[in-house]
Formats: C-alpha cells, sequence, structure tokens
C-alpha cells in the first residue's frame, strides 16, 4: 500500500490518501473528500502509513501532469517566501485543469470512416449529407470551421452518427494574442554574432549589456532558434528540441516583441500575463504544457508556468523592479 499528499484547489492544507498502485508526484487524481469527489495533485508519497485512517484514490487522471521538479521548486518557493505549498501551486496550475479533464480547446477535423467504400455516395440520399462526402473525396481531411461553412453542424453529426464520417482533433488552438506585421530579423552585426557565440558555448547565466537600440533582441531571436531546435522556419532540429522562456518586465512590452517572435516561430509562441482571461489562460498554458508552443514570452508570472522542456530563460532589464511580487508570494524573478 503507498500513501500519497494530494492538493486541492481552494482547500487548506495537503491531506493524504492511499492506493495499491503507483501513482508518480505530478499525477492528477481524482479522490473522495467529505462528501465530495475532488481532483487534486500528488505533492507527496510515502511507503509509511500515517497515524489517521486514509480514503482510497478513486481515479488517476493522468500520470504525469505535471513534472515532479515542479513540486520541489513549488515547496523551494513556498519555503522561501513563508507561504502555503497550495498557495505557489495555485498559481502554477490554471484551476480549471482540477475540475475538468480537457477544458482546452483543439482544431476537430472530420475524414471518412471508410475511406474505400465500394458504395456510390457511401449510401446517403440528402443532397447536404451527399455534398459533405464530396468535400471529404477530394480533400481527405477537412477542419470543422471549414466543413461548418458548406453545411449546418446537424449534418455533420448526423454523419458522425451513421459512422460515414469521423471526428478528429489536433493541436491546441493558439489564444488570438493581438501582435503588429514587423519586419523580419537583420543580419546581425560582428559585435551581436561575437555576444551571441560567447553565451552559447558558456552554460553559465550570462549578463548582456547594451544600451536601448543596441540589438539586443536580434540576439535573443537567434538564441531562441539556437536552444528550440528551430535552426530555421522550415526545419526544426528534433534531437535539440526545447522551450524557451522569455521574462519582460511589462505587459506593455509584450506586443512589439510577440510579432517579432512571430516572424520566426508562427504559432509556436505562447504568450502569458495578469490581462490574459481564463480561457486564453487555459488555451496557452496548455500548449506550453504539451511542447506546442516552443517560446513562452511574459511578464514575471510566466516564470510559475510549467514547461514540458525548458532549455532557455531570457530576461530582459533584469534590474527593472517590476520583477519582484508585492504579494504573497514575494518572489525575485
Amino acid at each position: 500500500m503507498h500513501f500519497y499528499e494530494v492538493w486541492l484547489p481552494g482547500v487548506r492544507g495537503i491531506f493524504s490518501w492511499h492506493s495499491s498502485e503507483k501513482v508518480p508526484a505530478g499525477a492528477r487524481v481524482k479522490v473522495p473528500f467529505r462528501s465530495q469527489k475532488r481532483t487534486g495533485i500528488v505533492v507527496g508519497i510515502s511507503d509509511q502509513k500515517p497515524n489517521f485512517a486514509t480514503r482510497a484514490i478513486l481515479e488517476v487522471w493522468d500520470d504525469h501532469f505535471i513534472s515532479s521538479k515542479y513540486i520541489d521548486i513549488a515547496r523551494e518557493i513556498a519555503h522561501e517566501n513563508f507561504c502555503s505549498l497550495e498557495k505557489v501551486l495555485s498559481l502554477m496550475i490554471p484551476g480549471k485543469f482540477l475540475f475538468q479533464k480537457n477544458p482546452e480547446k483543439r482544431e476537430v477535423f472530420y475524414e471518412l470512416q471508410n475511406p474505400g467504400s465500394s458504395e456510390p455516395g457511401f449510401g446517403v440520399r440528402g443532397e447536404k449529407q451527399k455534398r459533405v462526402i464530396e468535400l471529404l473525396l477530394q480533400k481527405n481531411r477537412i477542419s470543422e470551421i471549414e466543413l461548418r461553412k458548406a453545411v449546418s453542424l446537424t449534418t455533420i453529426k448526423s454523419l458522425e452518427v451513421k459512422k460515414i464520417i469521423q471526428r478528429q482533433t489536433g493541436k491546441i488552438i493558439p489564444a488570438k494574442i493581438p501582435g503588429k506585421a514587423v519586419e523580419k530579423g537583420h543580419k546581425l552585426t560582428s559585435e551581436q554574432q561575437r555576444a551571441l557565440d560567447e553565451i552559447s558555448k558558456d552554460e553559465k547565466p550570462v549578463l548582456l549589456f547594451g544600451v536601448t537600440g543596441s540589438g539586443k533582441t536580434e540576439i535573443y531571436k537567434k538564441l531562441a532558434v539556437l536552444e528550440s531546435g528551430l535552426k530555421n522556419s522550415q526545419s526544426p532540429d528534433s534531437k535539440q528540441a526545447g522551450q524557451v522562456l522569455f521574462l519582460l518586465p511589462e505587459i506593455s512590452l509584450t506586443p512589439q516583441l510577440i510579432a517579432e517572435f512571430r516572424e520566426i516561430f508562427g504559432d509556436e509562441i505562447a504568450v502569458w500575463h495578469s490581462k490574459l482571461s481564463e480561457g486564453e489562460k487555459i488555451q496557452e498554458w496548455a500548449r506550453v504544457m504539451s511542447g506546442d508552443a516552443k517560446i513562452l514570452i511574459g511578464a514575471r508570472s510566466a516564470a510559475l508556468v510549467p514547461m514540458k522542456n525548458p532549455k532557455l530563460i531570457i530576461l530582459d532589464e533584469e534590474h527593472e523592479w517590476t520583477f519582484k511580487n508585492e504579494f504573497s508570494p514575494r518572489i525575485w524573478t
């Protein structure tokens, strides 16, 4: 028998449950709590029975919802800043993920369930249903958005019920974050290239000093390309693929930088700051966790977003006081 400490959102304190199965730290589990069923995160594991009765974990939603490393980071932040572990975890994970299994919205596609069928028109008689068959025979796979321009959702669902077409989900849809179009990146000067080379071969933290307008952002972009494994916008290097966290002192600086990075990475960038809506945060958080987003750009709160494979952290204008959190936990990013 194994015993697990589980954090539940909105509940003060960490409580224990047991399971005959091994459950790793960072797993998302459903447990009985008082007269309810609640979802939480495993934050501690023990083989020693506590001196009180425990109830069994009901279900494991995800074995590795977040990395156990982030549980350790949350503990360290809580200890150093004299606040509860629950408080730090609530800043790391959007609450909706602990009330709904898959709250994020994904791309939806439709395709023929049996494309090799010899029956003309797949046995459908209505003109609208025939139209759907014709479109899928032409393109094999069509997004729900495109298909709904031709026919109603009722027609699509009817074909799905008849098992003539099938629904497939794709990537998580990026939040619609504004960013104006910008010119493509410039070729590095000799000084910028020298700075890039020095930073690239040094595994320790590096301070890049330069006055405003000296071209530091161009170096950041090149570093992001290298560390994300994207040698150019068409040929990602999967062996070196990682994620980059780019922290800014102010939200107002974000749109320009988003535009510059979007020119290189397209929809592989995610954004995080306090002005995002709950729905936008869910989409961006899920994209970072899944690895769909290679670059996370944001204010200081972005430092608490768990990343699947972090490789590089860029702290722009690190001397700014806005990197210090005024409320608990009083983190100095």
